[in-house]
């Protein structure tokens, strides 16, 4: 069901009886000293995350050589991989803001990379999963894989047949 209003308000509303349970972030429930709220974190296995969810990013002008250095040890260039294939995994799919698609992209300890994906039905009725590994290999070649394995299973109906 619908829930607006920040994490307090949210608080408020199911302790008021309004919900029977409430989903919320951990960083935000921290950030507001509310960790005692805390009674279960889902693994990405359990609930797979939106795309790019997570991560931060910083833009720059393309000329700005000076600001392109002082800014280019921020980077993490394993997060640059699992972004790249997520972000190509749904571009491939051309998704809409209403699409029910998660993806999760991994790299393990050992450098190789992995996507983890759904499309899924607004009811939960229907789930199609993909799940592959790349290696040390291309990441948005990853993505697009991931996406076709998607589309072969119908996934291109799915995501057709949510209005936006």
């Amino acid at each position: 069901m619908p829930f607006r209003g920040n994490a307090n308000r949210r608080l408020e509303k199911l302790a008021a009886g309004e919900a029977d349970a409430l989903l919320l972030a951990v960083s935000g429930l921290e950030r507001i000293g509310r960790q005692d709220m805390i009674s279960e974190v889902l693994s990405p296995e359990t609930m797979m995350p939106p795309i790019g969810a997570g991560i931060l990013a910083l833009q720059c002008r393309e000329g700005d050589t000076e600001l392109i250095e002082a800014v280019s040890a921020l980077g993490d260039r394993d997060t640059y991989r699992e972004a790249t294939a997520e972000r190509m995994f749904l571009h491939v799919l051309q998704g809409h803001c209403n699409s029910p698609i998660a993806g999760y992209a991994r790299v393990d300890r050992g450098g190789e990379l992995s996507l983890r994906a759904c499309v899924f039905t607004p009811d939960g009725k229907t789930r199609l999963n993909a799940h592959e590994w790349a290696g040390r290999l291309d990441a948005a070649t990853l993505g697009t894989s991931v996406a076709v394995s998607l589309l072969r299973q119908g996934a291109r109906e799915i995501i057709d047949g949510i209005p936006h």
